[in-house]
Protein backbone atom coordinates (compact mmCIF):
# COMPACT_ATOMS: atom_id res chain seq x y z
CA UNK A 1 0.00 0.00 0.00
CA UNK A 2 2.64 2.45 0.71
CA UNK A 3 5.67 1.16 -1.59
CA UNK A 4 6.30 3.88 -4.22
CA UNK A 5 8.93 2.71 -6.06
CA UNK A 6 9.62 -1.27 -7.74
CA UNK A 7 12.64 -1.99 -5.14
CA UNK A 8 12.03 -1.59 -1.41
CA UNK A 9 15.25 0.55 -1.72
CA UNK A 10 13.61 2.60 -4.03
CA UNK A 11 10.76 3.56 -1.98
CA UNK A 12 12.65 4.04 0.98
CA UNK A 13 14.32 6.57 -0.74
CA UNK A 14 11.27 8.09 -1.84
CA UNK A 15 9.50 8.50 1.22
CA UNK A 16 12.58 10.06 2.22
CA UNK A 17 12.53 12.54 -0.10
CA UNK A 18 8.84 13.98 0.38
CA UNK A 19 7.88 16.59 3.25
CA UNK A 20 6.43 16.47 6.31
CA UNK A 21 3.34 16.38 7.29
CA UNK A 22 2.50 20.33 7.59
CA UNK A 23 -0.63 19.24 10.25
CA UNK A 24 -2.93 16.41 11.03
CA UNK A 25 -5.96 15.62 13.56
CA UNK A 26 -4.75 14.01 16.64
CA UNK A 27 -6.44 10.65 17.41
CA UNK A 28 -5.94 10.22 21.16
CA UNK A 29 -7.72 6.91 21.28
CA UNK A 30 -8.25 4.36 19.07
CA UNK A 31 -11.49 2.31 18.47
CA UNK A 32 -11.69 -1.71 18.24
CA UNK A 33 -11.19 -3.07 14.99
CA UNK A 34 -8.90 -0.61 13.53
CA UNK A 35 -5.75 -1.01 11.92
CA UNK A 36 -2.78 1.83 12.78
CA UNK A 37 -0.77 1.66 9.51
CA UNK A 38 1.89 4.64 10.52
CA UNK A 39 2.33 6.36 13.62
CA UNK A 40 3.85 10.03 14.43
CA UNK A 41 7.69 8.98 15.13
CA UNK A 42 7.57 10.82 18.61
CA UNK A 43 4.33 12.35 19.43
CA UNK A 44 2.87 10.29 22.01
CA UNK A 45 -1.34 8.78 22.60
CA UNK A 46 -3.19 7.39 25.46
CA UNK A 47 -1.18 4.05 24.53
CA UNK A 48 1.85 4.12 22.67
CA UNK A 49 2.51 6.75 19.63
CA UNK A 50 -0.06 9.05 18.21
CA UNK A 51 -1.95 7.24 14.88
CA UNK A 52 -1.52 8.74 11.76
CA UNK A 53 -2.76 6.52 8.97
CA UNK A 54 -6.08 4.17 10.28
CA UNK A 55 -8.04 1.81 8.47
CA UNK A 56 -11.29 0.20 9.10
CA UNK A 57 -13.99 -1.29 8.22
CA UNK A 58 -17.27 0.34 7.10
CA UNK A 59 -20.04 -1.74 6.04
CA UNK A 60 -18.78 -3.19 2.87
CA UNK A 61 -15.98 -1.26 2.21
CA UNK A 62 -13.27 0.48 4.02
CA UNK A 63 -12.32 4.01 5.32
CA UNK A 64 -8.44 5.40 5.19
CA UNK A 65 -7.70 7.76 7.98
Amino acid sequence: MFRLAESELASLETWNSLPGFFGLMPIPRVKPGVRVLAEHPYRPAETGKLPVILLQQYGAGKVLY
